[in-house]
């Protein structure tokens, strides 16, 4: 006999599990890049406002023109630094997103396969308990159709 449609859509389901693990983890992998560079953006800023602090605190003092525009070409490229970083963030956070719908695009493949797997199974057990009650009312019509039975 033939496997149930149940059982032969559990291999499918399979494969939807396993797209889905893998969606999750593409997506955690892209979160994991987001949250590192996402650090190194906040790394950059706190040094960033430091450096402004302690020059604040240096220029105080007598400086030389020298001196300003080292300060300046540094804290320009500094900036640049940031900007460049708050790009990737920016980037990694898109890449994250588009994982993100990938894995509910997946999970969501993955809930209506099951679904649909409990639905023939309910309708196979229905089915089964229809040839069973068939089977029993022929039994019982056969059992009061026979002559020695009517005659009691």
């Amino acid at each position: 006999m033939s496997k149930r449609r149940s059982e032969r859509l559990k291999i499918v389901l399979q494969m939807e599990e396993r797209r889905e693990e893998e969606a999750r983890e593409a997506m955690q992998t892209a979160l994991q890049a987001y949250e590192r560079e996402q650090g190194r953006l906040s790394d950059l800023t706190q040094y960033h406002t430091d450096y402004e602090n302690q020059a604040r605190q240096q220029r105080q003092g007598p400086q030389t023109g020298q001196q300003l525009i080292g300060w300046q070409q540094f804290i320009s490229q500094v900036n640049q630094a940031i900007a460049q970083q708050q790009a990737q963030v920016e980037r990694l956070r898109s890449r994250v997103d588009q994982h993100r719908d990938l894995w509910r695009a997946a999970w969501e493949k993955r809930e209506a396969m099951d679904r649909h797997i409990r639905q023939c199974r309910l309708q196979e057990q229905q089915d089964a308990d229809r040839r069973e009650q068939k089977v029993v009312d022929e039994a019982v019509n056969l059992r009061y159709a026979r002559p020695d039975h009517r005659r009691r």
